[in-house]
């Protein structure tokens, strides 16, 4: 099996690519996960230049889309079910992918904005979608960041060590009921207060 993650998040030690590469400490033997790293290269979508050759990076990524084309294809009869964690930032490369993957996934389900959308639901092929299921953290706070300290940052741009905010905090996601043929029946969203 070949695991490709994108870690949304170019900083350094980043929680979601440490998160991958705890991940792939967790993997069968067999198992192959390949941290992308050509995102910083990927410049952003400008429609205008649009009908130009892509750059090398993002033909590079498109590759490796059409690698998981082939890795569904050497799942099937192989997996009970498939879950398609997509981290991006940009609603609508999540909500194109979850229609790309309609019917050959359970679900897809974004993250990384921290904030769960209104927009969860199981698309006509079977596949569970949501754009983000949000968080797990502080409510009270700023994507789990001290809110005095987010605001410090934003009001001085002025570097500011944060800290993760442990009030009010709240379980956020979504249970995705799964049938025999590995598709969705269901999908909701969920937020409890964990006190």
């Amino acid at each position: 099996m070949r695991v490709l993650a994108i870690s949304g998040s170019l900083r350094s030690g980043a929680y979601s690519t440490r998160l991958a590469e705890a991940a792939a400490e967790l993997l069968p033997a067999e198992a192959v996960l390949e941290l992308y790293g050509g995102l910083a290269s990927i410049p952003n979508y400008d429609q205008d230049v649009e009908d130009a050759a892509a750059p090398e990076a993002a033909e590079d990524l498109r590759q490796r889309i059409d690698e998981a084309d082939a890795l569904l294809a050497d799942l099937e009869g192989n997996a009970d079910a498939i879950f398609v964690d997509f981290h991006a930032e940009v609603t609508s490369e999540k909500v194109a992918l979850g229609w790309y993957l309609d019917g050959r996934v359970a679900a897809v389900c974004g993250t990384h904005t921290h904030v769960p959308t209104a927009d969860g639901r199981v698309l006509p092929g079977g596949t569970a979608f949501i754009s983000d299921v949000g968080m797990t953290g502080a409510r009270e706070s700023v994507l789990g960041v001290k809110k005095e300290q987010a605001i410090e940052r934003m009001r001085t741009e002025m570097p500011v060590r944060f800290e993760t905010a442990t009030e009010d905090v709240w379980v956020m996601g979504a249970a995705i009921e799964i049938n025999a043929e590995g598709l969705a029946d269901s999908i909701e969203p969920f937020l409890i207060p964990a006190a």
